[in-house]
Parts: structure tokens; sequence; C-alpha cells
């Protein structure tokens, strides 16, 4: 009985030695193997120890020098190791991928490695969170930067996406998106670019929505400088459609000749209530009695023909306009008059109609009655050449310098002769109008009054 005990603590404990040399056998076996494994994707010894403390040695299947800097940083969570094998840079790249992990799943960065480099993921952790990867693929293989990819991407709706990209590149594509925000819709859009190009597309994206507009842009006769007379035609005459519209403006017979000027006054003018660089004041648009503008600054003597004040951004404008025409013509312009109050405004018209025996034809058809004209915003001047009467001053040098440069100070010509159906007034080259660079840009391209601009892109 005795010898039956020891035997059987024999057999056991030789079972639990063949146990354990198995599993230590299994153990060897496998680290042998793994280390080896490792050791031929080429880890070091080190970084295999590392990598096994770190519990991750068998999800590495091939040598990643950014997962060895996640290993050795401050930043590295055991979570984003997917995160780190997405990448294989000789930068550590770390707080990047932690910072893409907060937002974006493997999938995402995945597919976003496919096509942006490490400098432009290091960018976009900066942009706002991206939802359709997709869409950010096939913007910038547009060959858009990042910045505008990133906002396009999440700006454009889904069924605008494929419309966009048929396009040839946009200088400004944000304007896409304010075609959209006015009501267009993606074919109409679309032709506004193929019709204009790229420059004229950028001049209309504030347009306000026609219906028209499709229609006037389709036909092979459409000058996009009558586009504002187009539709004023269309809207302001009865049974008109859009083809004989284009046909009567093509043939200049909306410039009806104006003989009686007193009979143009609007019974009820739009009130103007807010100011604008653009602001619209004439027959049909009364600025109130107690109008007035901010930021009225006298004229220094060497820029006035005598007291003046213009609203100050203007009058800044008005001085580097005056420098430079001094300097490339050897004329000097100077401010005839400037901003005049509403109660000067109309003195001057009573007295005007008193010395004219009350001929209101003759009178209006140079002057505007208080509440109707422009001055009193502080934007328009009336210029004279020094050393010349105002008179002359349609036959000087400086005039026709300014009609070819003023825009780019922000001034255009507001009464341009053969326009007078249009403003309503009798033409004059002496009034300019101040409406900042970009406006009076777009008004000089295409030849349009402030009322055409207003128009078409302020929408009163």
């Amino acid at each position: 009985m005795k010898k039956k005990k020891v035997s059987v603590r024999i057999i056991t404990l030789s079972l639990i030695i063949v146990l354990l040399l198995g599993a230590i056998g299994f153990m060897s076996y496998k680290t042998f193997f793994a280390d080896s494994r490792l050791r031929k994707l080429g880890y070091s010894y080190r970084q295999i120890r590392v990598l096994k403390e770190q519990e991750i040695a068998d999800q590495v299947t091939t040598f990643n020098q950014s997962l060895l800097y996640a290993l050795s940083s401050r930043e590295f969570n055991k979570d984003n190791l997917p995160y780190y094998l997405l990448f294989d840079s000789q930068m550590d790249l770390t707080r990047i991928a932690n910072a893409l992990a907060e937002r974006y799943t493997v999938q995402q960065v995945s597919q976003m490695r496919q096509f942006m480099t490490d400098e432009q993921l290091e960018a976009v952790i900066d942009y706002e969170k991206i939802d359709d990867i997709l869409a950010l693929k096939g913007i910038m293989e547009k060959g858009y930067d990042l910045a505008d990819s990133v906002f396009l991407a999440n700006k454009l709706p889904t069924g605008s996406l494929s419309h966009f990209l048929s396009l040839y590149q946009l200088s400004e594509p944000e304007n896409y998106l304010r075609y959209l925000e006015n009501g267009y819709d993606d074919d109409t859009i679309c032709l506004i670019y193929n019709k204009l190009g790229d420059e004229g597309f950028n001049d209309l994206c504030f347009m306000k929505y026609f219906n028209e507009v499709y229609g006037l842009l389709s036909s092979e006769l459409f000058r996009v400088d009558l586009l504002p007379r187009y539709l004023m035609h269309y809207n302001n005459t009865t049974s008109m459609t859009v083809a004989k519209s284009i046909n009567e403006v093509n043939a200049n017979r909306d410039a009806v000749e104006i003989t009686d000027y007193s009979t143009l006054d609007v019974r009820n003018p739009l009130k103007v209530t807010e100011s604008s660089l653009t602001m619209l004041v004439n027959r049909s648009h009364q600025l109130d009695k107690t109008y007035m503008p901010q930021n009225l600054k006298e004229a220094d003597a060497d820029y006035r023909y005598g007291p003046a004040e213009l609203n100050e951004e203007t009058l800044s404008a008005f001085r580097m306009m005056a420098d430079t025409c001094l300097q490339e013509t050897g004329k000097q312009i100077l401010i005839y008059s400037g901003y005049r109050s509403y109660s000067d405004i109309q003195k001057d018209y009573q007295q005007a109609l008193i010395d004219s025996a009350n001929n209101y034809q003759l009178i209006d058809s140079f002057m505007f009655k208080a509440g109707f004209d422009e001055n009193q915003t502080g934007l328009a001047v009336e210029i004279t050449e020094k050393g010349q009467e105002k008179d002359d001053f349609s036959s000087s040098a400086a005039l026709k310098w300014l009609k070819e440069n003023a825009h780019e100070y922000g001034f255009v010509l507001r009464y341009p002769q053969g326009r007078e159906f249009l403003t309503k007034i009798y033409f004059s080259d002496t009034h300019f109008r101040y409406v900042g660079n970009e406006a009076a840009s777009i008004m000089k391209t295409y030849g349009w009054t402030l009322e055409e601009y207003h128009y078409l892109l302020s929408g009163d």
C-alpha cells in the first residue's frame, strides 16, 4: 500500500514536470519564432521587448518607424495603435495620429492616407471635421488647395458635387456656394460659368435670383453687359418674352429719350434707410431729411476748390486718385462740391427754380429734389481741374484719365452720356461717385451705371 502511494506521487510529479517542460518549450518556441518574425521585419531586440511590454507584438506585421516614434513618445496611446500603423514616416507623427483618432475612424484616416501627404494630414487637424472624405478626395484631385477643399466638402450639398466637379477649376470656388445661397440651381450655375467664364462668374456671384437668367444666357444673342437691361425691360414691359427682350435691348429700343424730366418723379419712392458704399439714391430711392452720413471729413485745401466735406474713406480714395492723376498727367483735380445737407439741396433747388422762372422741366433735367440727391450721402463728388472753368472739364486731359482709371480707386462716372434713360438725369462729366474698388471694377468692366449694378446685385 505504501509502495502504491509513492508510485502515484511519482506519476503525478512526472506529469507536472512534463507539463511544465511542455509549457516552457512551447513558450520558448513561440518566443523564438515570434522574435524571429519581428527580427526579420527589421526590429531590434530592444524594440521587440518594448512591443511585448505594450502587448502589441502580435499586431505588428510590418516594420513601422512611426510606431517606434509613438512607442518612445509620452503621448503614446495603446488604443490608437491602428492609427500609428497607418503611417510610416521618418518624422514623429504621434501627435497627429492621436488628433486624427479623436475625430475620425480608422477607415476614414486610411482613406485620407490614399490621397493626402503627411503635411496635409497634419494641417487637416486644424480644420473642422470632414464628414465626406470621398467628396474631399474629388475636390482635392481637381486641384483645389486643402483649405478650399475642406470648406467645400463640408458646405457643398451632395447633389451639387458632381456639377461643381464638372467645371474647370474656379479661382474663387466659394462663389459656387453664393449662387446656391441666392437660389440658383446647379444647371444654371454651370451655365453662368460656361457662358461668362471665371471672371464673369465671380463678378456676378451676388446676383439675386431671376427666373429669366437661364433663358437669357441660353440665347446666342445674349450679351453680359446688357444683362441688367434685359431684365429691366422684361420685367417692366407687359407681354414681353425673354427672346423679345433680348432683341429689343440689343437694338437699343429700351433707350427711350427723356424730354420732360419733371414727369419722372415717383410718388411712392423706396426709402433708403441703410448706408453702404453702393447705396442707390435717385428719383425712385429717397433719403430721409434727417439722414446724415457718418465719418464726414473736411478736405485739405490742396484737394478742394472751396470748402468741401466727404465720407472719410471717399476722401482718402480721392486724395490717392488726385495724386496719381497729377503724377501721370500733370493735371491737378480738385473737389468742386462734396457733401450737401438736405436743407442745402432744397435751397439750391428752390433758387434754381426761381432763376428759371419755375421751369421744372429744365431744372429737373440736371438737378434732383432734396432727398433724391446722392450728394447727401457724402459719397458723391463734383470734380474740376485746377486752373480751368468747371464747364471746360469735359475736354480736359484729367477727365480722360479719370474715365480710364477712376475705378481703380473706387470711383465711377455716375451720370455718363447716353445712359440718361437709366439714370433719369442729364449726363454730367464732373459728377463721380465712390462705390468701392470691387463694385467700381465690375461697373467699369461691363459699362454699367449704378442703377444697373444695383438692380442686378442689390435687388431693389
